[in-house]
Formats: structure tokens, C-alpha cells, sequence
């Protein structure tokens, strides 16, 4: 078992432990028999985006979102589309960031129907749509750099929950 903090690799038998960064073996110790190995950040580094392949899975999501009182961010990207296929894992280890306050969805756009392309108003890829209340909120349109889409996604998440 492999197990990812936000620094370390730690490799994990039933009773040894070893810590390894970039450079090579860090330390290595016993297990203790109540628990897990002490130091270990339980949070995830990054998580899957979950994908959404119909109208009626997206009208679901929108709407559990809304009972539940919640916001989802959605990212409408393209299979052949590299900024898209760039800026996924990093929109993962955001989602991480998020993770369980805001869960984060993707679309392929050639995978469900123009009509629900349209009426989410996507006209350029990638984009980043937070929906709260049934209603797009914000969005950003990521033709830039991954890193500052990334920066522009968290400042238009933390508005959202500053307001």
C-alpha cells in the first residue's frame, strides 16, 4: 500500500514504515499495534474529477447540489484539447483543497448533447463554472497559464463563500 502526503512518499508493510522525499530514504521506524503510522495526513492529495455524461446526470448533480445547499464547480473540457488535458490534474489536487466542502465535476463537451453545451454557455475550453442554487455563479475561462487558472478557480471559489 502507497500512501501520498502533500510532501513524502510513505511505504507501508503490516509492521515497518519508510519515509521517502526526493532525495532517498528519510527514516525508517516501527508501526505502532493501536493505529496507523503517526505523522500521516489523511487528506487526500488530489481527487479524481467525477465526470458527468448526460444532460439528465448533470440536471441530478445541479440539483442535489441545491438541497443539500451546496456548490459544485463544473469544468467543461475537450478530449483534444491540451490546455484541458494540462490543467486537469492540477483542477485534482484543487479539488483536494476543497475536498468534502465542494465537490468538483467534469463534462467532455463531444459527450453529451450541444443542447446542455449551450445552455451552460460554454463558447471557449477549458471553462470553470461554479453553480450554486441551481444558477451559474461564476466562471472562468482557462486559455492562460494552468497555474493562474488554478489561482483564478480558488479566488472565484473564496468569493463565493466571503459573500
Amino acid at each position: 500500500m502507497v500512501v501520498k502526503d502533500r510532501s513524502d512518499v510513505y511505504y507501508l508493510r503490516s509492521d515497518v514504515y519508510t519515509r521517502w522525499d526526493q532525495v532517498g530514504m528519510v527514516d525508517q521506524g516501527r508501526q505502532c499495534e493501536e493505529g496507523p503510522v503517526r505523522g500521516l495526513d489523511s487528506s487526500p492529495v488530489s481527487i479524481e474529477l467525477e465526470p458527468i455524461t448526460s444532460e439528465s446526470q448533470f440536471d441530478r448533480v445541479i440539483a442535489g447540489a441545491q438541497q443539500l445547499e451546496e456548490s459544485v464547480i463544473v469544468v467543461w473540457m475537450a478530449s483534444w484539447c491540451r490546455k484541458c488535458i494540462y490543467l486537469k490534474p492540477k483542477l485534482e489536487k484543487l479539488a483536494a483543497d476543497y475536498h468534502p466542502r465542494i465537490r468538483f465535476y467534469c463534462i467532455d463537451v463531444n459527450s453529451v448533447p450541444l443542447k446542455l453545451v449551450n445552455h451552460a454557455g460554454i463558447t471557449k475550453m477549458p471553462t470553470i463554472q461554479l453553480w450554486k442554487d441551481s444558477k451559474k455563479q461564476a466562471e472562468v475561462i482557462g486559455g492562460h497559464k494552468a497555474h493562474l487558472v488554478v489561482n483564478e478557480v480558488r479566488e472565484m471559489i473564496e468569493n463565493e463563500y466571503s459573500m
